[in-house]
This record gives structure tokens, sequence and C-alpha cells, in this order.
């Protein structure tokens, strides 16, 4: 199996993914600096981190959902294991309803987001268990946005981050299947 691994000391780079995800990934997305890039905030790039020793040690695409649940349970964020069943409107009521923690969400389905990104990233595709979890998350990643929106009507960075989750959403719709 080849994978393409980044360079520690190099960090995010073209040269060091694939060329599938090359020809879908836009430039911010190896923005290491870039909070609302998939691997630029800090739970993105430990999630990619982690994806990348978890595949160099012997990780492979079926066990994806069994590394997810590893890492999801190592970070203990507290997120409710249904809630990445409920869609856009089922979070965006969790979220409302006070009974989930905002920031824990957010984390988690930055992290999420990351490995299915990294997937693609490391491996030229994704899973169906990858696509399915990235459209999960994305729904959430919206849900946090529409609910940033009415909680903080003035924040600045609405447009930002509703244009980052809909390019990761472009990047999972176009990748190509793994088996």
């Amino acid at each position: 199996m080849t994978l393409f691994l980044d360079d520690p000391d190099e960090g995010l780079s073209p040269a060091t993914s694939h060329p599938a995800f090359v020809s879908l990934a836009p430039e911010p997305f190896y923005d290491e600096g870039e909070d609302l890039a998939p691997f630029g905030n800090d739970a993105g790039h430990d999630a990619l981190r982690d994806l990348e020793e978890w595949y160099a040690a012997d990780g492979r695409d079926d066990a994806l959902p069994a590394f997810v649940d590893g890492l999801l349970a190592a970070w203990d964020l507290g997120v409710p294991e249904d809630l990445w069943a409920s869609g856009r409107q089922g979070a965006a009521d969790r979220l409302r309803g006070g009974d989930v923690d905002e920031a824990a969400l957010a984390a988690e389905a930055r992290a999420q987001i990351a490995i299915v990104l990294g997937q693609l990233k490391i491996r030229g595709g994704l899973t169906p268990h990858a696509r399915a979890l990235g459209v999960a998350v994305l729904d959430v990643l919206a849900a946090l946005n529409d609910h940033a929106r009415v909680v903080s009507p003035g924040w600045r960075h609405a447009d930002a981050d509703a244009a980052a989750t809909a390019a990761m959403a472009a990047v999972v719709r176009a990748a190509p299947d793994l088996p």
C-alpha cells in the first residue's frame, strides 16, 4: 500500500500528498496556520498526524472506523455519539438546547473532517465509511456555523467559516472511491 506522508520538519505540502488530493484540495488546505483549514487548527492537525502514524504502523483502510473511535475515546470530549447521525437540524437543535458543549463539538468535528480528508491525502481516495463520516461531520460543521450566527450575530468569520466548510464538502464529494 502506497502512503503519502508529510515530512514532520517540512509540514503540509502538495509534494507529500497523494495526487488525487492535490488535484482537489484548494491552496488553503495546506496552510497550517489557518484555523478554518482542515489541518490548520489544533484538532485537525493532531488528528492528521495521528492518522499518519496509524497508517505508517500498518493501519488499514477497512479499520478506519476503529481508528476514529479510538482517537475520539482517547480525547474524551464528551460529545454524544448519536449526535453525528442527527443531521444539520438535529445538531442545531442540540446546540440550541444546550445539551452539547459547543467547543467540544467543534474540536471533535474538526478532528473527524481532518481524518476524512487525511485519508484522501494519504491514500488517494475515500472508503464508503470515510465518505459517510465526512457528510455527517460537514452537517455538524454547518450547524455550528448556523448556531454561531445566531448567538454571535456580529461574528466576522461566519462567511469565511461557511466557505471553508463548503470547500471541504466539495472535496469530499469529488474524492475518488477506495475499495
